[in-house]
């Protein structure tokens, strides 16, 4: 659907085999979806580059920060900083941070982003 109306491709990020399997589980089809596995990206070196630089992140033993990385909401977060998606949704039913703190956390985010409440009031976040 999201797709079809032209808006983009829906990227799932997470374990390959938990999200087909939960699609499955509930009939969602899957086709013209992207699913990303952090612990497998090809992204995952030059995420954990990036951030070993970062002052917050320094001095963090690397197997800690890409235990952090591969936090389905940082690694997204980092997607979005780096131009790799256009958008986040998240946090629903997620046991990590939910998405504007993982955002917080990691680096700055891109001049133009939004981040949406719980409430579905859009805030422009500029730095």
């Amino acid at each position: 659907m999201f797709n079809d109306q032209g808006l983009g491709v829906a990227v799932l990020i997470g374990k390959r085999d938990e999200i087909q399997q939960l699609a499955s589980a509930n009939n969602v089809s899957l086709e013209k979806v992207a699913i990303v596995d952090p612990e497998t990206s090809s992204e995952m070196l030059r995420f954990l580059k990036i951030a070993a630089v970062l002052e917050r992140y320094k001095g963090m033993p690397k197997g800690d920060l890409r235990n952090l990385l591969i936090t389905p909401n940082y690694f997204a977060c980092m997607m979005l900083q780096y131009g790799l998606v256009d958008g986040l949704v998240g946090g629903v039913g997620s046991h990590a941070l939910p998405p504007p703190v993982a955002a917080y956390q990691a680096p700055a985010l891109r001049t133009g982003c939004f981040q949406r409440d719980d409430y579905g009031n859009s805030e422009a976040r500029v730095r």
